[in-house]
């Protein structure tokens, strides 16, 4: 479990940096160090061949002079006893040299390196072929051999013999780890403990999100005061601007979770009412249904005519509530959109105040329509604004009592058409006017009694002024009457003219004016 952790991930990804980062300083001190040395004695040492060759002739017609060559031998012997020396031909070839018998491997040295060395145009060190060791290569000096006045081969050293280098590399490996491994462990350790203890100071504050999140997971997501805490004591770097969306992410779930509770307790009230609305028409109709069965020879036409009138009424109160049930959920439904055209809003009123003129001469009310001057057409679905005045219209009159009127109004608002429709019914108190959209919610009278639910009317109306990207409006005061409005986007065209800001008769209600 603690390899699982991001410190520990951390941690051990910068043990293995540190390994890999010391073990290539420690190489690279190595390969600098030979290099220095080679380019050192390489530097001191580049006129030993000559000075060793001086004006002795090596090579006399071809032959190598073999007292003048052992006289070279035992001055190196004397010099430098750390030195090979090698007498070459014109290719290259070895003819003699000074090391031990059997010891030598190669018979030829490269010229390619010589020749560069004796340019004087390259910078040292320049390593040339060691004949002991072939495909090794070593610093060296090297002189021209004359004979006869011309180049007869070359005077080749190695400065740095078999014995020379074992010395060397034992001596190397000593002074460097006695002088380097106790710095580059205290350099070692003091690097990781300080990038440990800069790693837990990083992940501490994600840790203290992890436990912040823990405990709001505890909490069934509803405590957000961890999530809090821990975004306002991080500075704005990565960190903080994470426990800032952590925080955000965290407001958004309690949100939802209380949109969702909220929505659970609407869908049951919703199956709460649609049930009882839903059984009450249809125990009625099976009653008066079973009544007609039951007592057929009995009932006298006109009883039986009341009763199949009853039951009809009913059918029909239940016909239309699965109706609007069926309707709410089309209009609620993604792929539901508005199919806008142009239209005269005020001509719509009129024809869907006409379907209503006979509701409302039997309730005595009076309706009209109150329309300003100079009005645009609007942008609309039609058949949407047709479906969303009958449901307030036939809610108004409803809500109306006798004596009373209903009134559309359609006038500007800003660059748009406003609509409202108000009654003059009972009102509606302020405690229940933020809800009177919702599904079957039942308003509360002045008298304290509950009135009917108001049924899925009012909520298909902001159904449909919502899919034209509007909001409906209530107004209501308790005793005078209750105001819907909303407005319409305006049409890109043409306007229409009236003359009079009536079209529609409006019959006056005491104390209103028309």
């Amino acid at each position: 479990m603690m390899m699982k952790s991001l410190y520990a991930k951390m941690a051990v990804i910068h043990f293995l940096l540190l390994t890999a980062g010391g073990c290539a300083v420690l190489a690279a001190t190595f390969y600098a160090g030979a290099r220095y040395q080679q380019e050192v004695n390489q530097h001191l040492n580049r006129d030993l061949a000559e000075n060793l060759l001086g004006e002795q002739i090596l090579i006399t017609d071809g032959s190598v002079n073999r007292a003048a060559l052992e006289h070279i031998f035992h001055t190196l012997m004397i010099v430098n006893p750390n030195i090979e020396v090698y007498l070459l031909d014109a290719a290259g070839n070895v003819l003699t040299y000074s090391a031990t018998p059997g010891q030598v491997k190669s018979e030829r040295v490269a010229l390619e390196p010589i020749i560069a060395f004796l340019s004087g145009n390259v910078v040292l060190p320049i390593l040339g072929d060691d004949p002991r060791h072939p495909g090794r290569q070593k610093v060296f000096s090297v002189a021209p051999v004359p004979s006869g006045g011309r180049p007869g081969g070359y005077l080749y050293v190695v400065l740095a013999s078999e014995e020379f280098d074992t010395a060397a590399v034992a001596l190397r490996r000593s002074y460097f780890l006695r002088l380097s491994s106790a710095w580059l462990l205290g350099i070692f350790a003091a690097v990781l403990v300080a990038g440990l203890v800069l790693f837990n100071a990083v992940t501490r504050r994600l840790r203290r999100l992890g436990e912040a999140l823990a405990v709001f997971r505890r909490s069934d997501f509803s405590d957000l005061e961890p999530l809090r805490s821990a975004a306002g004591s991080s500075p704005r770097d990565e960190v903080g601007g994470l426990a800032d969306a952590v925080l955000a992410m965290g407001r958004r779930i309690v949100a939802q979770l209380s949109e969702l509770r909220r929505t659970d307790e609407v869908r049951r009230e919703l199956i709460a009412n649609v049930s009882h609305d839903l059984r009450t028409p249809l125990s009625v109709l099976q009653g008066y249904l079973e009544t007609v069965i039951l007592k057929d020879q009995e009932l006298p036409p006109g009883e039986r005519r009341e009763y199949l009138a009853i039951a009809c009424k009913q059918g029909e109160r239940l016909g239309r509530l699965v109706s609007e049930l069926f309707e709410l959920a089309r209009l609620e439904a993604k792929e539901m959109r508005a199919d806008p055209e142009t239209f005269n809003l005020a001509e719509l009123a009129c024809d869907v105040l006409q379907e209503f003129q006979l509701a409302a001469s039997q309730r005595h009310v009076s309706v009209g329509v109150r329309v300003d001057d100079d009005l645009p057409l609007v942008g609309a679905d039609i058949s949407l604004i047709h479906r969303a005045l009958q449901n307030l219209i036939g809610n108004a009159i409803r809500h109306t009592d006798s004596g009373g009127s209903v009134t559309i109004s359609i006038e500007r608002a800003g660059d748009d058409v406003g609509l409202g429709v108000e009654d003059t019914g009972c009102g509606i108190p302020p405690r229940d006017l933020e809800r009177v959209f919702d599904r079957y919610h039942q308003v509360q009278g002045d008298t304290g009694a509950a009135r009917p639910a108001g049924g899925l009317g009012l909520a298909i109306v902001r159904r449909i002024v919502e899919l034209h990207g509007r909001t409906i409006e209530a107004q209501s005061v308790l005793g005078s009457g209750t105001r819907f409005s909303f407005s319409l986007e305006r049409a890109a065209s043409s306007f229409f003219s009236s003359s009079s800001r009536s079209v529609f008769p409006v019959a006056a209600a005491p104390g209103r004016g028309a």
